[in-house]
């Protein structure tokens, strides 16, 4: 799943697995349903890996797992 956000104006792309959204939340079946009831919390969890510098060499930022 792949969702924006943007930093002092600059887009970034936020991105999660299918697989590790549905195991974050708990979650069976379609991932894309998982990510519409839970994206407040995906996006509380972009901002803190934003505000860490954690994106990779393209801009991106992964949610993992880790977080």
């Amino acid at each position: 799943m792949c969702f924006s956000a943007q930093v002092s104006g600059f887009p970034l792309t936020c991105a999660i697995d299918g697989e590790e959204l549905l195991h974050r939340f708990h979650a069976e079946g379609d991932a894309l349903t998982c990510f519409r009831l839970n994206r407040w919390e995906l996006e509380e969890l972009a901002e803190r890996a934003i505000q860490h510098q954690q994106e990779d060499a393209q801009g991106w930022v992964w949610l993992s797992s880790e977080m």
